[in-house]
């Protein structure tokens, strides 16, 4: 492998990671603000929402895979 295609997929992988940082980033802060704001009720709602994102990205994925 060269050099150069070594460079460009650890740029990728950087690329990757600072995004995943940033997604988790912004979930947390939804988290916290749906915690402060609604309780309990919006932190269940909150967690609901998030786990029928997580399950159709995780579809998509495998649907993408195939």
């Amino acid at each position: 492998m060269s050099k150069w295609n070594r460079d460009n997929i650890l740029l990728s992988l950087e690329r990757v990671v600072r995004q995943t940082t940033k997604v988790q980033t912004h979930e947390t802060e939804g988290l916290e603000e749906f915690h402060e704001t609604q309780g309990m009720k919006g932190l269940k709602n909150f967690m609901k929402h998030g786990m029928v994102r997580a399950e159709v990205r995780a579809e998509m994925r495998g649907a993408n895979n195939a």
